[in-house]
């Protein structure tokens, strides 16, 4: 990689983007982890809670994004975990509500290459793989944002009725293993691609080639989607800004171009809150019966 990679440098090109993308292929083909090039959570997480008591960055699970790289799940099912336990919505007689201060450290960011600032966040039930590059909600930096959740799964009768499946595909538990330990259930949206990714000489974007290719992508048998009403309001208020510059000052992230004069301007523009709150406690189920036909 060329020495173009100083975030005062706004000369980057379409080289300085090749050079930065081979150096993450090396570093991914060499076995190593990407992570001391990515913001760790304890540096940028200002406060957290869930239904009123204290959270803190091990009840996270890191995993890497291709498209936003390091990511966090909270109360990710974890395989043979006896060190943590899954928090239930009622869990210290709550109500299921999970707050999260961020302070995004966007002066940091590679020139040219964000297309905005700010989180991506994502609710999933807890064994459900996260898709957060197609699924992710953007929530901008100044802002409260409210997530309001409700349940709804579907069930699909096994065979000889669908052909819908739970199976682990090889390919797929490998991709599991990138989740650091995470308990998560078959997905069609993975299995394709996968299958995608092993034959994007043939498949292209052919839909009837990915049938055809693809035919071990089968439906889950339980389909799990969270309907999502979102909402905000400015922040933070003048009483909270001195302890949030405290934290960033406190921070391994270097600080911005003159924030001693600037810094309320960037706190501005770099925290959020995000409450993920769920609206009801009733999961609204839809399961398929075989008939008799006449």
């Amino acid at each position: 990689m060329s020495n173009d990679t100083s975030v005062n440098d706004t000369a980057w090109d379409s080289f300085s983007f090749l050079d930065l993308t081979r150096f993450v292929i090396h570093i991914l083909n060499s076995n190593k982890t990407l992570d001391k090039y990515f913001y760790s959570l304890s540096s940028m997480m200002y406060k957290c809670s869930f239904n009123n008591m204290p959270c803190s960055i091990n009840d996270f699970v890191p995993f890497t994004s291709f498209l936003y790289g390091a990511c966090y799940t909270f109360n990710a099912a974890l395989k043979n975990n006896t060190n943590r336990n899954i928090l239930y919505a009622n869990e210290y007689g709550g109500d299921g509500k999970l707050s999260i201060g961020l302070y995004i450290h966007s002066h940091q960011y590679v020139p040219l290459l964000p297309s905005g600032f700010g989180a991506i966040a994502l609710v999933h039930d807890n064994t459900q793989l996260p898709n957060i590059e197609a699924a992710g909600i953007e929530l901008t930096p100044g802002q409260r944002h409210k997530l309001g959740y409700k349940k709804k799964t579907t069930y699909l009768l096994s065979s000889p009725y669908t052909t819908c499946t739970k199976k682990i595909s090889p390919n797929i538990q490998a991709m599991f293993e990138y989740y650091n330990n995470a308990n998560y259930g078959y997905s069609e949206m993975l299995c394709y691609q996968l299958c995608g990714q092993e034959n994007i000489g043939e498949l292209l974007i052919s839909s009837s080639l990915m049938k055809s290719y693809c035919s071990e992508c089968l439906q889950e048998c339980a389909i799990e989607n969270f309907i999502i009403q979102t909402s905000s309001l400015s922040q933070p208020g003048e009483w909270e800004m001195e302890k949030i510059k405290q934290f960033v000052e406190n921070s391994t992230i270097p600080l911005a171009t003159n924030w001693s004069s600037t810094w309320q301007d960037e706190i501005r523009k770099n925290y959020l809150t995000i409450n993920v709150v769920r609206e009801t406690s009733v999961v609204e189920n839809s399961t398929q019966s075989a008939t008799i036909g006449k």
